[in-house]
Parts: C-alpha cells; sequence; structure tokens
C-alpha cells in the first residue's frame, strides 16, 4: 500500500491558514463563553463548570471545523510528528503537518465510515466538556470555597480524569461500533466498517499515539 502522505511536500501556507483559524477559534470560544456566564466563577468564589463547557464545546467543535476545511482545500494532517524527520523541538509536539492529498490517500479516505465517523466526531465533542463540568460540579461541593489548594485539585483531577476518559473512548468506540481506524490524522482515527476477516488497513510509517498503536503496515487486517 502507497505512503499515507506519498512524501508529499509539508504546505506551510495551510498550516498557517490552519493556525490563524485556530486564533480566531480561541478567542470566539472564550468570548462565547465569557459572554454567556460572565468570569466564570460562583458566589462563593468557586469555579462555575459552565464556563468551560461552554468554551470546550465551541472549540472543539470549530477545531473539527478547521480540520474539514483543510480537508476541503485537498489537505491532511499527518498522523504523528515523528513522520517530519528529525529538528522538530518538543514544543511543536502537538502542531500538525499538513500536507497534499494524493489519490491513493483519497481513495482510502472515501472509504470511511461517514456516518460512525460523525458520531465519532460529535460525541468526542460532547465528551469532553461533558466530563470537564461534571467533575468541577461534584469538585466544587468540597469544602473549601475560592481555595486555591482546593482549585489546584480540581485541575489535575479535569486534567487526568479527562485523558483517562479520552483514552478509554478512542478505544471503546471502533470495538463497539466495529470499525477498523483506516487512517489517522495527527493522532484522531479515521474508521471504516470491517469486511470479513480483515483488521485494519494502515500506511507504510507505523503510527504511535496515546490512545491506539497500529502496525507499519497490516494488509487487511487520524495547545
Amino acid at each position: 500500500m502507497a505512503d499515507q502522505n506519498d512524501q508529499q511536500p509539508v504546505s506551510h501556507a495551510i498550516f498557517t491558514l490552519w493556525a490563524f483559524l485556530q486564533i480566531l477559534n480561541f478567542f470566539w470560544s472564550l468570548a462565547t463563553a465569557s459572554g454567556l456566564d460572565g468570569a466564570g466563577s460562583l458566589s462563593n468564589g468557586a469555579f462555575d463548570p459552565w464556563w468551560p463547557v461552554i468554551f470546550l464545546g465551541n472549540y472543539l467543535f470549530f477545531r473539527t471545523v478547521n480540520y474539514g476545511f483543510c480537508h476541503l482545500l485537498g489537505y491532511h494532517a499527518l498522523p504523528t510528528i515523528e513522520l517530519l524527520g528529525g529538528g522538530i523541538s518538543n514544543s511543536a509536539l502537538y502542531l500538525p503537518t499538513f500536507v497534499r492529498q494524493t489519490p491513493s490517500y483519497r481513495y482510502q479516505y472515501q472509504r470511511r465510515a461517514r456516518g460512525f465517523q460523525l458520531l465519532f466526531e460529535t460525541l468526542f465533542i460532547l465528551l469532553v466538556p461533558a466530563v470537564t463540568g461534571g467533575l468541577l460540579w461534584v469538585t466544587n461541593l468540597l469544602p473549601g470555597g475560592d481555595n486555591q489548594v482546593k482549585l489546584f485539585i480540581q485541575v489535575l483531577l479535569v486534567l487526568g480524569c479527562g485523558f483517562y476518559a479520552a483514552k478509554a473512548y478512542y478505544r471503546l468506540f471502533p470495538k463497539l461500533f466495529h470499525l477498523n481506524v483506516i487512517l489517522v490524522e495527527h493522532g484522531q482515527p479515521i474508521f471504516a466498517h470491517r469486511s470479513g476477516g480483515d483488521e485494519t488497513v494502515q500506511t507504510d510509517h507505523a503510527t504511535n499515539s496515546t490512545f491506539y498503536t497500529t502496525d507499519r503496515i497490516v494488509t487487511k487486517k487520524r495547545h
């Protein structure tokens, strides 16, 4: 099978466009959360759970839209930062790299299970704000009010539980609906329906993610 990016040159123009859209997305989400929920604090000084719910819901939705817009322009994000070779600093670890779609890549992408892909992305957009808001609401019931130690514990809980909730979601979703990960775009899986005894279709490069790992080539078997 052809390489997922077929050695296509990196598009700095598309990355610049994506980064600009993400900056707009961040400030739009910030303004929306502040406009609907004010400063994000309750009368007793505790953090209002609705503020991150509104912010994250907006941010994740438009983040998904931005990646989709790059797709419409004929580009896609590489699976992982390691495919770029050396010279990548740790600060750039989570920034996507865009290349032009090849015919073989478009063929694979068109095989995706569109309904389940939409369901996966929609549930993820709902899951992250729900987990964050729920944890903040529960921990706000603890004594302490406007307490820096309590806030620190809340942040740790949100980050830790959010990470493992997302990890479990990434692993369980394809198993629950009997899907294959056929492509990965910046850590985000692209699913297709399983057929017969097929397991997973992947690219020439090994794709390692915090949430799942796919082999180098497995025949029939994406701050």
